[in-house]
């Protein structure tokens, strides 16, 4: 159910679905935390952020963490970051909905620039090459793509488990 909302939210900014997918499956919390504050109401906060949670199935306690607790930057001091522009034009290069991309940008960099990422892996780059285009550690590049693989091996295993059935 929550992700539907997610979904439903970044399908309205033209959003691919595929998109949604990935990044909820690599930040939930920031999926969940932007859709709180599209749905949300300026008038009747209090109020939204029940309904919020009544809609997504959460207790009202874990709506208002999603509200209230999650700290975002605005998108202009997202924009100042060094590798922002790298992060966006690997990203719409694979899925071009810049708009949604920028309204999700507070909420959720950090997993816009972990897709970016797997997105270069997926292209075959080496993992030293990644660190330096989109400036992270060359030890976290490596971490990251163990994690892809390891992802990418049980997608597999669980593929062939369902076509043995």
């Amino acid at each position: 159910m929550t992700y539907n909302l997610f979904e439903k939210e970044a399908l309205k900014l033209s959003c691919d679905e595929s998109l949604c997918r990935r990044l909820f499956e690599i930040n939930k919390f920031a999926c969940l935390s932007w859709t709180a504050e599209r749905l949300v109401s300026s008038k009747d906060v209090i109020g939204s952020v029940m309904a919020f949670g009544a809609l997504s199935g959460l207790s009202d306690r874990q709506a208002r963490h999603l509200y209230y607790g999650r700290k975002t930057n605005p998108l202009s001091e997202v924009k100042k970051r060094e590798d922002f522009k790298e992060v966006m034009a690997v990203v719409c290069e694979t899925y071009p909905c810049e708009t949604f991309l920028l309204a999700f940008a507070p909420h959720g960099f950090r997993a816009t620039k972990q897709l970016a990422v797997e997105l270069l892996f997926e292209k075959g780059c080496a993992p030293t090459n990644v660190s330096e285009r989109l400036s992270i550690a060359e030890s976290h590049s490596y971490a990251l793509r163990k994690e892809y693989i390891r992802k990418e091996l049980f997608k597999q295993t669980k593929n062939g488990e369902e076509n043995l059935q």
